[in-house]
């Protein structure tokens, strides 16, 4: 398995959606580079590792074990994939930022939705 790693579109500009995710893809890389090099990987946990990987890599959303994983990662990526969309930015947005309000953790949903509001105000 292959897995393309790219920056989000909208990196550059600020988005703390694609900050997240791309903590997140670095977080996996981190632990595959301690495992081959130091025979382990106990950065994090072994489910909340095991969880992120399947998400970045296997786009597996269904049956991950770690809430914090599917309570906050699973949206933040959702709504990065709908951002990443060719074609015109506002239903994209719209859909993203319906995504972002099922967010629980309050912090990081105000953070993203301000960004949405902020970068597409027409939308």
């Amino acid at each position: 398995m292959t897995t393309k790693h790219t920056a989000p579109k909208y990196l550059d500009d600020g988005s703390p959606i694609a900050a997240f995710v791309m903590w997140l893809r670095s977080t996996v890389a981190m632990r595959k580079f301690f495992a081959v090099n130091w025979g382990h990987a106990d950065v994090y946990s072994a489910e909340f590792m095991d969880d992120l990987t399947m998400l970045l890599e296997e786009n597996v959303t269904i049956g991950l074990r770690s809430s914090w994983v599917r309570r906050v990662c699973v949206p933040i990526v959702m709504a990065q994939r709908e951002l990443d969309k060719d074609g015109p930015a506002e239903p994209h947005v719209l859909v993203a930022a319906e995504i972002i309000a099922q967010l629980k953790e309050g912090t990081v949903r105000q953070n993203c939705l301000t960004w949405l509001k902020e970068k597409f105000p027409n939308a």
